[in-house]
């Protein structure tokens, strides 16, 4: 081999060299400040919650760097794929669903001379057959009864010493307790809320309303 050859052999080996070392130092350069971004991240993240920051090593100038995730962005292309063909076939299944015909039924002569009495004043009067099933709305005297029968039924399971049920009563605001509206009444230090239609009773436990049962056989009935 001629000395000429050998020579621009070593030159075009000699600037693949640089080339390549131009390349790492540039992605070397990319990998380091991704790296500081991350830790800045990281660390401001760990001080606002108190706890200890371990940073992500910074490789060594020279050390081969890590390869992308080349499996990650196949999956993700996969997964890209077939739902834009689930979107294609829903699209198309879309355009050719046949959908149901309505049953009109067509208007009667009938139907049209009963419309025009109605919109002549002529309307039918509305009756309904069922009776009226609501639950009354007791007066707060009725309500104090059944306060006082249940005292008397859970004077120990409310924390009385005694039997209270006798004592004086002094009537509250009213309140809203498991979206029912409730009389308040206070007896011997304690708050109770009975509804409005007797069909609860509840003593004030801290902020909640705990129930309590009753036998509704002295004084309301």
């Amino acid at each position: 081999m001629s000395k000429d050859k050998e020579a621009k052999k070593a030159q075009k080996a000699e600037k693949k060299r640089i080339k390549a070392e131009k390349q790492y130092d540039a992605a070397y350069s990319s990998l380091v400040k991704k790296i500081e971004k991350k830790n800045a991240k990281s660390e401001k993240k760990a001080n606002k919650k108190n706890k200890p920051f371990t940073p992500i090593p910074i490789p060594e100038k020279g050390e081969p760097l890590p390869t992308g995730n080349k499996g990650g962005k196949v999956v993700k292309a996969i997964i890209l794929a077939l739902l834009i063909v689930f979107f294609i076939y829903f699209i198309v299944m879309w355009v050719n669903f046949q959908w149901p015909e309505l049953n009109i039924i067509p208007t009667s002569a009938s139907d049209v001379v009963d419309d025009e009495k109605k919109s002549a004043g002529e309307v039918e009067t509305y009756s309904n057959p069922h009776d009226i099933t609501t639950t009354p709305t007791y007066s707060s005297a009725e309500a104090q009864k059944l306060l006082k029968q249940t005292i008397h039924d859970n004077w120990k399971e409310i924390g009385f010493k005694s039997d209270v049920s006798g004592e004086k009563m002094s009537k509250g605001s009213k309140t809203t307790v498991n979206s029912a509206d409730c009389y308040t009444f206070t007896c011997s230090g304690k708050t109770f809320a009975v509804a409005t239609n007797l069909s609860a009773v509840y003593v004030k436990d801290g902020k909640e309303y705990k129930p309590l049962s009753f036998s509704n056989t002295e004084y309301l009935f």
